[in-house]
């Protein structure tokens, strides 16, 4: 099971989209936690739809706290050991879970599973392709030995709760890079 993790503040443009990508995903065991944080636009109604279609989505209404303070919220509501992250203005493909958990399956020892990414521009056109972070155990070595950060692609990244709250969660001093800080406190536990 997975409790995906998607905070949203005045998300209203690419919303639906997003969270229609989660509902499509092809691995169905999920509870969807979306932290709408204090928007003043339409991003509450546009919840408030889809959680009365979808029993699987909760939402957690808070006072606009940040992307570090909601990201925290949901994830300390999470039921599921296996955090999957996603923002509010991306898209992820069907079948991203589905690869995502089977990888963990076999890999048990791996705290933090990530993916490469597809820019697109808004008429859905691939502008780049990102594939940065370890893609091997050796190249997380190497990594860590070097003191590289170990970069995931923060909205593709399946990790487990036990291993956040250990490494203290999310930080609120490094807002603006909070994911590379945060793997990187992870990278100690494996």
């Amino acid at each position: 099971m997975i409790s995906v993790v998607m905070p949203v503040y005045n998300g209203q443009r690419f919303l639906a989209e997003a969270i229609e990508s989660i509902l499509k995903q092809t691995y169905r065991d999920f509870e969807f936690i979306i932290v709408n944080d204090g928007s003043t636009d339409d991003t509450a109604s546009i919840l408030e739809k889809y959680a009365q279609q979808d029993e699987r989505i909760r939402i957690l209404n808070t006072e606009h706290v940040g992307l570090v303070g909601a990201l925290n919220q949901g994830i300390e509501a999470a039921q599921y050991n296996w955090i999957a992250r996603m923002d509010a203005d991306d898209v992820s493909l069907p079948k991203r879970f589905e690869k995502q958990m089977a990888a963990a399956a076999a890999r048990p020892d791996v705290i933090v599973w990530g993916a490469y990414i597809h820019h697109i521009s808004s008429s859905g056109s691939v502008l780049s392709i990102s594939t940065f972070g370890p893609a091997t155990p050796q190249a997380f070595e190497e990594r860590r030995k070097s003191n590289e950060p170990v970069q995931v692609i923060h909205p593709t990244a399946v990790m487990r709760k036990d291993m956040i709250l250990k490494a203290g969660g999310y930080k609120k001093e490094f807002e603006a890079a909070e994911d590379v800080e945060l793997f990187d406190r992870m990278g100690d536990f494996g």
